[in-house]
């Protein structure tokens, strides 16, 4: 599937920052509606950009926000919300990313 215009610009500003992100969809295995998907860590894991288990990323709630959502690093969470990406963990090492501000997962405007 082909990335939505918001989508590809999330995928860009990632990318430029250095996040792991792959061009990958239903030809690799992945759902028809997943945009792109983003490796918890770089290489050697010495940046990590989303975690799961909470050993490297912890959320936290301050003043009425939350902060670093479900383990998204907050400035990965920032670019997500500013194109009205939804997410989901595909499992401990990947959160893929749907083309479809609708599809179930965590919708990052809400935040």
């Amino acid at each position: 599937m082909v990335m939505s215009i918001n989508a590809r610009k999330a995928f860009e500003e990632l990318k430029n920052l250095g996040a792991p992100v792959r061009d990958w969809g239903k030809n690799e295995g992945y759902g028809k509606h997943v945009a792109f998907v983003l490796i918890w860590a770089n290489d050697d894991t010495s940046e990590i950009y989303a975690d799961r288990s909470g050993r490297y990323i912890k959320e936290q709630y301050v003043d009425g926000k939350y902060i670093n959502p479900f383990g998204i690093r907050q400035d990965i969470h920032e670019i997500l919300k500013k194109y009205n990406l939804v997410t989901d963990w595909w499992h401990e090492g990947q959160l893929i990313i749907y083309n479809d501000p609708d599809a179930p997962g965590y919708h990052h405007i809400r935040d």
